[in-house]
């Protein structure tokens, strides 16, 4: 059996202390074969705003050792020349399998939709689902370049990607627990669901049949870690705690 921690705190809305980022990337250190996630609305703009100067949070988050993000509402804009700038700071995949261009010939940017990395020779697929901010029936959808996949479509097409090539499939959900719950139903090959966007502190795992779904609170509360055993079967959820962190 071989071990891996995930640390997730989410939500941060550009709440993140000096000491609070000391505390994340000395755990990170202290843990072997340790990721750290995010499961979105890390950064300060608003869903249709964007700061000129760059994101610090992103920067810190970097500083860090984050691994990988997943896309929430304050991360998108709906105009290409925008979007990318509002995760430009960011060092590590910002993810989202959700988001399409509305326009298939158009070359509107894209984020990426999963990374797989390795740890401890375990192989951990990583894909990001987003709230869907804009779909066809909406007005809005004529102003904007992209379209947004429904959860449960976007992660089974993720799990018959990522699946047969990864030991430990994760998905980091900026979704809110109504479609954290639907998406673990309906695709029990996930090993775990990191979530966020609820802004509801969770200080025990909700299992769906085999799927657990974690979430460590919001404005950098918490830090949650997550202990998964990786071997020859299903991955399994060990441990989960929500660490408190320093306040200043």
């Amino acid at each position: 059996m071989r071990k891996i921690v995930i640390l997730h705190p989410c939500d941060l809305h550009n709440r993140l202390t000096p000491a609070q980022a000391e505390f994340i990337a000395d755990r990170k250190r202290s843990e072997e074969n340790a990721l750290l996630l995010d499961a979105g609305d890390a950064i300060r703009a608003g869903n249709i705003g964007w700061t000129p100067g760059g994101e610090p949070i992103l920067r810190t988050m970097t500083a860090i050792g984050y691994d990988a993000m997943c896309i929430g509402n304050r991360e998108f804009h709906l105009k290409a020349a925008i979007f990318p700038k509002k995760t430009a700071d960011a060092g590590f995949p910002t993810l989202s399998a959700s988001i399409r261009r509305r326009r298939p010939d158009s070359n509107a940017y894209l984020p990426p939709e999963s990374v797989i990395l390795e740890r401890g020779g375990v192989k951990i697929g990583i894909f990001g689902i987003t709230v869907p901010m804009i779909v066809q029936r909406m007005l809005a959808a004529n102003l904007s370049d992209y379209l947004f996949d429904q959860p449960i479509e976007v992660a089974k097409r993720m799990v018959a990607k990522l699946r047969s090539e990864v030991d430990l499939l994760i998905a980091v959900a900026h979704i809110g627990k109504t479609h954290d719950r639907e998406v673990a139903e309906a695709c029990q090959e996930i090993d775990i669901i990191v979530a966020g966007h609820a802004h509801k502190s969770i200080y025990d795992p909700i299992r769906v049949g085999d799927v657990p779904i974690v979430a460590a609170g919001y404005f950098s509360r918490h830090l949650g870690r997550a202990e998964m055993e990786v071997g020859q079967g299903r991955a399994q959820l060990i441990d989960w705690q929500a660490l408190r962190l320093p306040r200043e």
